[in-house]
Parts: structure tokens; C-alpha cells; sequence
């Protein structure tokens, strides 16, 4: 009986090892064995955990103080709390007139908008302290295609020592309906940070905060943050990390949103308007053969942008001066937020309602296709680069088909690019898929959306991989932070003062794990029936005597942790599916992943821990999906490259790890 969902444990995440914190505070109370820091540790972390909000959290500590023994030294203010650990709150907090945005007014607390900018200096600090080993010790985590090493990156750190590069994010979401007001946070990860950590909540900071029933403008909400970035990219700052003193600089590497909130924040024409292109003089979108591509500059769109701002005209799509340009260069900083612009793009429910997937995408396709703008961005990314093109074979028409199929593969190729000659195909896959657009559909789909696409590829060459410069991990942080907010006063505050807890709470390091082992299994369980004679059999010809081998259901390795078929028995998950590609050919391989197991080998009167896996090899169909399309043979290559067809998988071998 398959269970609804996988459950992850302790194995499927980063991993959290106790904090450390140099504790030097007295006893909580006389003979306590308890000191004044880790009690008030201990009830802020619950605080967070059970997502009380900040008068509760006085009530208790001061209730737990009643209960200890008298004199105690637990805290009960703000205030207090923080000081146990040497904190004081470093933000700074506005209330304007939602209206003209003035200070110094009698409102009430719907007129009310509050700004709250954070210090980003401790921020880093913080960030830097966590990851210094991350940073500094593992360079082979940084895949090949991730950001540090694309030509931005490397032509802004070049003769630089100690760089820390953020990418900045800014968007909003509705926070209290009854009321209609909006929070509008500016995010920045720090791209010296290895991926995935670089997109866990922890390693994101909040940069700048504005909540109110009006859009923010980015002048009065980021001036502070802009200034503040600003002064670290011109003088740097220090940072010790275990008695070692360090000199980092700031850079930006790019600013990220999706394209309403781009307008927004640069103070341009909204996406739909003349002149909405960020990249190019395009002025109308319609039809398609009129685009202009040349390329907008950073002193051109500046001096307009200050001319617009003097005349309050819009000229070539320029409204005024964003505050943005002192520290980003315009276009080239100013990306596309590929999770909004393509899985918004494309706009049965049996096969989907029945897909297997891995428990780490955790993607369910609850509503029809019919109802697709009920669908989240999960559900868009899973549906473009997996499954789509598969399930729609024996749904469209031939020439829709055909159409559709050179979307995923540009998407992909633009994902996670191999080299630049698959950033070269997506860029002439994409050249022909929009100027097609409206002979395949009508005129009406040539939107500033699909347009967009087109300086995607060149976006990817300066920056890196779409997998690396996406919105998914700061819209991730939007619901974190919603979810710190109760009640509605003061709420950006609010949000603040548990950035500034979290900074007590949540000071653990984090560390590589080795390679490890997990859910040993006895060769005699019954899950075993299925393989144990062939198992046994493969063993044997290998010469590995039974009693100097340990049977795994999982195996990790450092920020991913591998099932096998026997694990995923219960669940409704294919996490045991794995895939690689050999160094001795091109081809994309499959195989179902049964057992782990290891071997103690003696080696020069030592013994050495081998790791084997017992693997199922799927083969490759004679048929083959291009088949079902009208396309080029080069496309066809590509697309049976990425969409290859499988026939159920052969006889188990063994593998070594």
C-alpha cells in the first residue's frame, strides 16, 4: 500500500548540527547548571518553532521567570533578550503616509506604510561566519555552469581577494487581505556561497522591508539599503571567522524580478507598454518582423532616465531615475527572472494525476490542465522541462506538436548548458521558435513575454545557468517571512525583530558531510526476497565474502542523499531512478537503484570501506520520440538526447561508488 507522501528526516536536509556559541554568561540562578544564554536559546528557538508572535514571547518568559527560583537572571524584555548575546536591534524603521509617502503625519494605521531597512553589514557577517568552510575549502561544489564561473562574475572579481557578490531580488505578495496591504521585501543571496546552501532561507538576507496598501516607491524604500551597499563595495568591511581577520569588498552581480516589479523598480514603462524591453530599442511588439535589437547602454538609459525625471516624461520607456543604478549597470545587471517568464508562458490529467516523482520536487498536479492558471510555478517548471513534451504526444496535432517540442529543449539547454555550444543551439532554437509563434498561433502571442526570450541566451553567457538565477529560493523566503507576521500593526517590525532573533537562534555552521551510509538492512528481510539469489550470485563472482559486507537502503553524499527501490517500496515517490552521463560517451544514461552495500577491503593490514550499489540499467528504445514530431535532424539529435525513450529495465549488476 503506497503511502500519500514521502515524510523527509534529518538524511534529506542540509543537516543541523547544534550551534555554537561561545557561552559566557553567568548561571541562570544559583546552583543552576543552566547558564542565561542557553535558557534564553532554548525558549527563542521554540518561539520560533511554534511561530509566536513578540507579546506572547514576553508573557512567556516572564511566566517561566515566575516559575524558576528567585533571583533569576532570564530576561523579559526585547531589549534584554537580545543583549544576552551582544545584539542590539540594527534596523531602522519609517511610518509614511501610504498617500504622499510624507513623515510626521497623524494616521491611522491602515494610512500607514512602514519601511524598515536592515543593517546588511552584521548580515553578511553572520552569513559569512556560518559558510566560511563552504566558501573557502570546497571549490569542487560549484558546478561548471553556476554563476562564478560565466564572464560577470569573473570579469568583476578579477584581481580581487575576499570578494562577496550579491544578487537582489525584490517582488511583493498580498500579507493581510482584510485590510489590503502588501509586503514588498528586498532579498540578496551571496553567490561566493556553493549551491544549494546559497538558496537556504539562512544563507538569504532581508535587505529592506515595505508594507502598505500602495506599490513602494524605490527611491524612498532602498535609498538606505543602496547607500549602505554602497559604502562596502567602495571600503569593504572586516569579518573575524575563528581569530582570523579577513578584508571583503562587495559586489552586485545582478538584480532579479519578475516583469511588473521590474518596471517598478526601474522606474520603466510596465512590460506591456512602448519601449518595455530592457535589452533593446524595441518599441513595438507587433508584428514580430519590426523588433530593433540594439542594445540599450547604462550611459544612454541613465541620462534619458534623468532627463525623463526632470521633465516628469516618459522617454523611451524611462519614467526617472532609479536609485538602483548607483550600484547596478543597466542591462546587463538587470536580468530576466526566468521562473516568472517562462513557466507563466505556457498557458491530460490521468497521466499527470499518475506520475511517479522524485520526493524532493514534491509536485502534485491536483487541477486539470483546464485549469492551468490555478497551477503554481512547480507545477509549470515540472510540466516544460519533464514532462510535458512526453505527455502531449497523443494529445496535439502534429504542427502544434512539433512547435512545443523546440520550447523545452531551448529551456533545457538554457537550465544547466554543458558548454557554449548548447547555449549557441538554444539561442537558434529560440530565434526560430518566436518568429513562428504567430504563424503556428496568431499575432496575439507575440507578448513582451515571449520577446523576452530572446536575450535569454545572452543572459545566460554573462551570468550563468537559469537553474542559478531564478526567483524559486527568494519567493521561498517571501512565504518564510509571511509566515513571522501576527496580527496587523507594526508588521514589517515584526518581521525585523525575528530576522534579528534568528540571528541568535540560528548560528550554526555549515559543515560538508562525508559520504555515508544509511538504513542498514539485513540480508534475511523480506524486502530483500526480490534480489537476495541474484545478489548473492553477483557477490560471489566478484569474490566479497558476505560476512565483510553491510546492506544500505540509502547512501549520502554532501547535499544529496540517494534512495534505493527498496527504500521507496512504501512510498509514492521514484526517488531510487538515477541518472548520469559516462566520461566515454554523450549519452544521458538510467537506472533503477535497488541496494547500497558496503565492503571492508584490507589494504596493507588495514581495513578500507568500499561502496558498491546493485543497479538496473534501463536500455534504450528502438523507438524514438523525434518520431512523433516534424522537425530538423539537428533538433531531433538534441531532442532525443533530452527526452530519450526507455524500455523497462534488464538483469542486476553491481557497481562500484
Amino acid at each position: 500500500i503506497l503511502k500519500d507522501d514521502y515524510v523527509t528526516d534529518e538524511h534529506d536536509n542540509l543537516g543541523n548540527p547544534q550551534n555554537k556559541y561561545e557561552d559566557e554568561s553567568p548561571p541562570l540562578y544559583n546552583g543552576s547548571k543552566i547558564s542565561v544564554m542557553n535558557a534564553v536559546q532554548m525558549v527563542m528557538k521554540f518561539s520560533l518553532d511554534a511561530n509566536l508572535d513578540k507579546s506572547t514571547i514576553i508573557k512567556l518568559m516572564k511566566l517561566v521567570k515566575l516559575i524558576l527560583p528567585n533571583p533569576n537572571l532570564l530576561p523579559t524584555t526585547h531589549k534584554s533578550i537580545l543583549g544576552t548575546f551582544g545584539k542590539t536591534t540594527l534596523s531602522t524603521t519609517k511610518h509614511l503616509c501610504s498617500h504622499c509617502l510624507s513623515v510626521n503625519k497623524i494616521l491611522r494605521n491602515n494610512q500607514i506604510t512602514e519601511v524598515v531597512t536592515l543593517d546588511i553589514r552584521s548580515r553578511i557577517r553572520l552569513i559569512i561566519r556560518r559558510n566560511m568552510s563552504l566558501m573557502s575549502e570546497h571549490t569542487e561544489l560549484f558546478p561548471q555552469s553556476d554563476i562564478s564561473h560565466f564572464s560577470h562574475y569573473r570579469t568583476t572579481t578579477i584581481n580581487q581577494v575576499n570578494t562577496i557578490t550579491l544578487m537582489l531580488y525584490a517582488d511583493g505578495a498580498p500579507l493581510v487581505r482584510s485590510t489590503k496591504r502588501w509586503l514588498w521585501p528586498c532579498f540578496a543571496s551571496i553567490v561566493e556561497i556553493p549551491p544549494p546552501a546559497r538558496d537556504h532561507e539562512q544563507n538569504i538576507m532581508v535587505v529592506a522591508l515595505w508594507v502598505g496598501r500602495g506599490k513602494p516607491g524605490v527611491n524612498v524604500f532602498l535609498n538606505e539599503s543602496i547607500q549602505q551597499i554602497k559604502d562596502l563595495m567602495d571600503n569593504g568591511t572586516t569579518i573575524f571567522v575563528d581569530d582570523n581577520e579577513f578584508k571583503i569588498i562587495l559586489r552586485t552581480q545582478c538584480f532579479i524580478s519578475e516583469l511588473p516589479a521590474k518596471s517598478l523598480f526601474l522606474k520603466t514603462v510596465n512590460f506591456n507598454g512602448y519601449y518595455a524591453c530592457t535589452c533593446c530599442e524595441t518599441s513595438v511588439l507587433y508584428p514580430y518582423n519590426e523588433n530593433n535589437y540594439t542594445e540599450r547602454t547604462h550611459d544612454e538609459f541613465t541620462r534619458m532616465a534623468t532627463e525623463a525625471g526632470g521633465r516628469e516624461v516618459v522617454i523611451r520607456g524611462i519614467k526617472g531615475v532609479s536609485a538602483l543604478l548607483q550600484i547596478l549597470k543597466y542591462p546587463s545587471q538587470i536580468i530576466f527572472d526566468y521562473m516568472h517568464l517562462v513557466y507563466k508562458l505556457i498557458i491530460i490529467d490521468y497521466i499527470l494525476s499518475k506520475i511517479q516523482l522524485p520526493h524532493n520536487m514534491n509536485v502534485t498536479f491536483d487541477y486539470s490542465i483546464n485549469a492551468i492558471n490555478d497551477w503554481k510555478v512547480k507545477h509549470a517548471r515540472l510540466f516544460v522541462l519533464y514532462v510535458g513534451l512526453p505527455v502531449l504526444i497523443d494529445c496535439l496535432p502534429s504542427l502544434f506538436l512539433s512547435h512545443f517540442a523546440v520550447y523545452p529543449i531551448c529551456i533545457k539547454l538554457l537550465h544547466v548548458p554543458e558548454n557554449r555550444n548548447e547555449i549557441n543551439m538554444a539561442n537558434d532554437l529560440i530565434y526560430y521558435y518566436c518568429p513562428s509563434a504567430s504563424l503556428v498561433y496568431n499575432q496575439s502571442i507575440e507578448l513582451y513575454s515571449l520577446h523576452s526570450h530572446l536575450h535569454l541566451p545572452k543572459q545566460v553567457d554573462e551570468h550563468g545557468d537559469l537553474a542559478f538565477t531564478s526567483s524559486f529560493s527568494f519567493e521561498s523566503c517571501i512565504r518564510y517571512i509571511k509566515n513571522k507576521v501576527h496580527g496587523t500593526k507594526h508588521l514589517a517590525a515584526q518581521i525585523s525583530f525575528w530576522c534579528d532573533v534568528e540571528t541568535i537562534i540560528r548560528t550554526t555552521k555549515f559543515e560538508i558531510e562525508k559520504s555515508s551510509d544509511i538504513n542498514e538492512i539485513d540480508i534475511s528481510n523480506h524486502l530483500m526476497d526480490e534480489y537476495r539469489q541474484i545478489l548473492l550470485a553477483l557477490i560471489s563472482i566478484i569474490k566479497q565474502p558476505i560476512e565483510d559486507i553491510t546492506f544500505y537502503k540509502r547512501f549520502k553524499q554532501p547535499f544529496i542523499t540517494f534512495h534505493t527501490y527498496l527504500y521507496d517500496k512504501h512510498f509514492r515517490c521514484a526517488s531510487y531512478i538515477i541518472s548520469y552521463i559516462n566520461e566515454d560517451d554523450d549519452v544521458i544514461h538510467f537506472d533503477n537503484c535497488i541496494l547500497f552495500y558496503k565492503y571492508q577491503d584490507m589494504y596493507f593490514y588495514k581495513y578500507q570501506d568500499m561502496y558498491f550499489v546493485l543497479i538496473q540499467k534501463y536500455q534504450l528504445s528502438n523507438e524514438k520520440i523525434s518520431s512523433f514530431v516534424t522537425i530538423s535532424q539537428e533538433i531531433n539529435e538534441i531532442l532525443d538526447k533530452l527526452f530519450s525513450l526507455r524500455v523497462p529495465p534488464g538483469e542486476p549488476l553491481i557497481g562500484y561508488l
